[in-house]
């Protein structure tokens, strides 16, 4: 092939964009700000970004205030609205309705048969610890996947 025929010949073929250290956006509740524009929420008071306050509607965890989780109701009409995370202990359907170091898994076989799952501590349980685990299928690889 003849270098001059092709659509490239003599053309930039590298970016060369230098982007100011400033520009910023879509910045997380709790980060520091100087505008508005930089914010998730539009919001940026007192050189913080701000998000939703407790019981707000939402439907993203990002939308809300520092230590606040956007949170499902369990009974209908289903809203989702910016609330404390789950305690140790409570009851939860995910992870993300648990505090950052916590994770949302059954406790005990009976909860594990009752399908209640329970807000647990992170790195909290001895090595080899069994929690949650009940032989459904007694099939090894379908235990796994179904125990998760």
């Amino acid at each position: 092939m003849e270098p001059t025929k092709s659509t490239s010949w003599r053309k930039l073929t590298k970016s060369r964009c230098n982007v100011p250290s400033k520009f910023r956006q879509n910045l997380l509740a709790g980060r520091y700000c100087e505008s508005n524009y930089e914010c998730l929420s539009f919001n940026c008071t007192d050189n913080k970004c701000k998000g939703k306050s407790s019981g707000v509607s939402c439907s993203d965890h990002n939308e809300c205030e520092t230590g606040l989780g956007c949170i499902a109701e369990k009974a209908f009409p289903f809203s989702t609205t910016c609330n404390s995370f789950k305690k140790q202990g409570e009851t939860c359907s995910s992870d993300y309705d648990c505090a950052p170091t916590m994770f949302c898994w059954y406790l005990t076989r009976s909860d594990f048969y009752s399908r209640s799952k329970k807000c647990m501590l992170k790195w909290s349980f001895a090595v080899n610890t069994t929690f949650g685990w009940a032989p459904l299928h007694y099939d090894t690889v379908k235990d796994i996947l179904w125990n998760g």
